[in-house]
């Protein structure tokens, strides 16, 4: 006799729940060239953002219709004014205030004493198929 109680159990309430994967909407040709050469290893993006370390999200732009997996290597949380050199430079700009710049576009109400999140990953795997 089946145990409906038991099968249910198991199905809503597994022993090892497995995290959901994120992604990450990249806008651009040039950031999916940046990314796929590994001149692009980080995002910064508004607010509180739940990535963690060590786990597989997929990089990717829904207008141009690409995708890629990689590895969140390191996540940072910060104001703007206090993101590095060195992550500025991963993420594809020579300084702050192209940085700036550019998240204006997307986050109108941007300023320096936002709260960011610093996403960096390794490990990009996948082609690309035009």
């Amino acid at each position: 006799m089946i145990n409906y109680r038991q099968l249910l159990k198991e199905v809503l309430m597994p022993d090892e729940m497995r995290e959901a994967m994120y992604g990450l909407l990249i806008a651009g040709d040039k950031d999916r060239e940046m990314i796929l050469s590994g001149e692009k290893t980080v995002s910064i993006r508004t607010g509180f953002r739940r990535y963690k370390p060590d786990t597989t999200i997929m990089l990717g732009c829904h207008w141009k219709s690409w995708a890629v997996l990689a590895t969140v290597t390191k996540v940072r949380y910060c104001i703007l004014k206090d993101v590095t050199p060195e992550e500025v430079r991963k993420e594809g700009f020579g300084n702050l205030n192209e940085l700036f710049s550019d998240l204006k576009q997307y986050y109108s109400d941007i300023n320096w004493e936002s709260q960011v999140t610093v996403i960096e990953w390794a490990d990009v795997q996948g082609t690309l198929v035009e």
